[in-house]
């Protein structure tokens, strides 16, 4: 495992393993963390590979892991069960089992007060830090959970499965929209959204239409029609073909469809 400086491309960490290593930068990329081989979790300093810190005592395992946006806790997850790991001088270590549910994506809230998990049954489940209360939401398409993410004001929540992306008002049951997502699009890719008028750009299921709140915008050359896509930002769309990427659309934060 190593970690490169992308100025000198050397390697700045290098770590051995016979096994997979679970690993995650924090939000400023000053840090990352790593579960190893013998089940601590440490963060190291990126630039210099200097261990900082490891856990107070082994995980069971881990398959996800990310850093809340203050970069003061990591969370890993190993099937249903979630572990919290609070950085400080003496850093605490919770065990969560949320119940029912395999994790796939892990989130943390903007405020780092909540932390939802995507399973591959189709549930998002919102652990609530503060009380330790954990809030279910129900997909329609009751499928993989491939990505999540918060409004910036944390008062809802946006969810991807396959072909749908759902948006979530924290204090409500359903669904408040509906939004159509790429097939092809990566299964980890980034959920970018206009949150004032909740909608995303993404590709039709034939590739030759860039949509954006479920109208057509913009027609796609032959040439460069895609097989997957990426979410650059909220307002840039990576096309790739079999082999390669074909091109990038820069679009409107904001388009008029009232005049296509």
């Amino acid at each position: 495992f190593k970690v490169l400086s992308t100025t000198t491309w050397k390697p700045n960490l290098v770590l051995e393993s016979s096994f997979g290593i679970t690993a995650a930068f924090s939000p400023d990329s000053r840090r990352v963390a790593i579960h190893g081989n013998d089940g601590l979790l440490r963060v190291y300093c990126s630039a210099t590979g200097r261990e900082e810190r490891s856990s107070p005592k082994g995980l069971p395992g881990s398959e996800l892991m990310t850093f809340s946006p203050s970069g003061d806790m990591v969370a890993s997850s190993l099937g249903p069960v979630i572990t919290l790991w609070r950085l400080g001088k003496e850093p605490i270590q919770d065990d969560i089992d949320i119940g029912y549910g395999h994790i796939n994506v892990l989130a943390f809230s903007h405020s780092g007060k909540q932390l939802a998990t995507g399973c591959k049954e189709g549930l998002v489940n919102i652990l609530d830090l503060t009380t330790g209360k954990v809030h279910t939401k129900s997909l329609i398409c009751a499928t993989t959970v491939y990505s999540l993410a918060f409004a910036p004001d944390d008062t809802r929540i946006a969810s991807r499965c396959m072909k749908t992306v759902q948006i979530w008002d924290m204090a409500k049951e359903e669904p408040i929209k509906l939004l159509p997502c790429h097939p092809s699009a990566s299964t980890h890719t980034r959920l970018l959204l206009n949150w004032e008028i909740l909608a995303m750009y993404t590709v039709d299921e034939w590739e030759k239409w860039v949509i954006y709140n479920g109208q057509r915008l913009l027609a796609i050359p032959a040439d460069f029609r895609p097989k997957f896509v990426e979410l650059l930002s909220a307002t840039s769309l990576v096309l790739f073909g079999e082999q390669s990427a074909l091109g990038i659309l820069h679009l409107s934060p904001d388009p008029s469809l009232e005049e296509i």
